[in-house]
């Protein structure tokens, strides 16, 4: 049993002792973060981001991170309320600092909406990045055609996502 021992006393009315003795080595002293994580949560921090996801798990899960990293969020449930959400924060003159965009969604699909973004915006102004569960090249090259800067697939991996995020973020760039 990975090089230990284990054992039981019991006595007749006494009751039980079991116990075991395993010779695991030490765990390595908790490192802060690596400079680079404080490089992007220092850019992240406060940063306005839309959330564009119809999928009310994923939706969850990627807020949770955002938050935790500073962001503040605002969700739309498909393309059309993400382009109606961007004219509006534009409008208001809060524009999002980048549009993070799941490419499947009804109403209006990711595509379609990083297309019509586009028309208003450039992607010095407004980067997108898109979210997809789909992880072929021809999905990735259809989304960078359709005016999206940046592409990672599902499930989401928190890592990448902070850093891609980081480097699209433009405002004290």
């Amino acid at each position: 049993l990975m090089g230990g021992t284990v054992g039981v006393q019991s006595a007749f009315g006494g009751g039980s002792t079991f116990w075991a003795e395993l010779p695991l080595p030490s765990s390595a002293p908790a490192q802060g973060p690596s400079s680079t994580e404080v490089h992007d949560l220092a850019r992240l921090s406060g940063a306005r981001v839309l959330m564009a996801e119809d999928n009310p798990v994923n939706m969850m899960i990627a807020v949770a991170m955002l938050e935790h990293w500073g962001v503040r969020v605002e969700q739309a449930g498909d393309g059309r309320a993400a382009v109606d959400a961007v004219h509006a924060a534009v409008h208001d003159g809060q524009p999002f600092d980048v549009v993070v965009m799941d490419v499947q969604m009804p109403i209006m699909g990711g595509h379609e909406a990083a297309r019509e973004l586009r028309r208003h915006y450039p992607p010095a102004t407004l980067p997108i990045l898109a979210l997809t569960a789909a992880a072929l090249v021809s999905e990735r090259d259809e989304a960078l055609d359709a005016g999206m800067d940046a592409f990672l697939t599902k499930p989401i991996d928190a890592t990448k996502l902070r850093h891609t995020l980081a480097g699209l973020v433009r405002r004290g760039a």
